[in-house]
């Protein structure tokens, strides 16, 4: 029963990691004049994000985020926005080495290896000051999840854990 348990545990530490995630602000700013802002507009994105093609995902990412900024006492301002906000996302799936047990076999003592299709996932999300248009907030979070796994809740809290960086300390 204690042999299943830990396997059960590995299982479970193996095919998800929590979210890393990071943030940088452009020193000296004072982010309590921002009060306002709005989706930067096509002509100052930099790079197209892979997630606009997809109109679904693109419409739950921006609705989260929006949430998150209204949750800031940021308020939507297309006329007149302080920030200018954008995101990029990128999806990386790759192959990741599992241990599931050590014993003493037949040969002597081993490890059972398996190979288990991981999906790493990222985003990045930039503040950028409508007036002098230089990012001033840029927060990066990557999350690793085992490839039939529910992404969406270690998103979300991945998104939770960028904005309590949000406004810098």
């Amino acid at each position: 029963m204690r042999t299943t348990a830990l396997l059960a545990l590995l299982c479970v530490a193996a095919c998800a990691t929590g979210p890393q995630i990071e943030a940088t602000a452009r020193p000296g700013v004072d982010f309590s004049q921002f009060q306002t802002w709005d989706w930067i507009p096509k002509e100052h994105e930099r790079v197209p994000d892979a997630f606009a093609q997809n109109e679904q995902a693109d419409r739950r990412l921006r609705a989260a985020i929006e949430s998150h900024l209204a949750l800031e006492g940021l308020k939507r301002s297309p006329e007149n926005p302080d920030l200018y906000v954008t995101y990029v996302t990128g999806v990386k799936d790759s192959l990741g080495e599992t241990v599931w047990g050590q014993g003493y076999g037949a040969t002597g003592p081993g490890r059972s290896h398996g190979a288990m299709n991981r999906r790493e996932a990222q985003i990045i999300i930039e503040f950028v000051d409508t007036r002098s248009m230089e990012r001033v907030w840029r927060g990066w979070g990557k999350i690793t999840i085992d490839h039939f796994q529910d992404a969406s809740p270690i998103a979300q809290e991945a998104l939770d854990a960028l904005f309590e960086l949000y406004p810098p300390k």
